[in-house]
């Protein structure tokens, strides 16, 4: 086999990992109250009835906002969350600490036994790769529903 031959064979494909910064001046959250209101801005108005949905908020050592994500669109009731993909974006914009909420289209913001186990476990996995969980909120088109200001995060 000829040199050039072997440079095609054990060719393979560069990964690039890129953040582009498109706010000069980015939101801070600095109360649970301001994380609130970020979900509630972002979030679609036209699902929160409807369909869950689970989204996070990515931030620096400032606790200023990196980014916004919703990582699942599921079903009235369940909403699966892709664990790995929420550590790689996390990873991927640096992020120091990250913020997750969900959507209970019932209205109802009382935290179910799997949403309480889900958090523990999205804690875990984060922790393990040195970032922090936040909070975690229950959001309806009422109101929400913060883990951490009830002291179950």
């Amino acid at each position: 086999m000829r040199v050039t031959d072997k440079k095609k064979l054990y060719k393979v494909p560069e990964m690039k990992i890129t953040f582009s910064r498109l706010i000069k001046d980015p939101v801070i959250v600095s109360s649970h109250e301001d994380a609130a209101t970020v979900f509630h801005t972002m979030w679609d108005d036209s699902l929160i009835n409807i369909q869950e949905q689970f989204c996070v908020i990515f931030l620096n050592q400032a606790n200023h906002v990196l980014g916004f994500r919703v990582l699942n669109t599921g079903m009235r009731s369940t909403s699966l969350v892709d664990k790995p993909l929420l550590i790689s974006l996390a990873l991927g914009c640096r992020a120091a600490s990250v913020i997750i909420a969900h959507n209970h289209p019932s209205g109802n913001l009382q935290p179910s036994i799997a949403d309480r186990e889900l958090t523990q476990d999205i804690k875990r996995k984060c922790e393990f790769f040195d970032i922090k969980l936040l909070d975690h909120f229950i959001i309806t088109s009422d109101g929400h529903y913060s883990f951490a200001i009830n002291n179950i995060l």
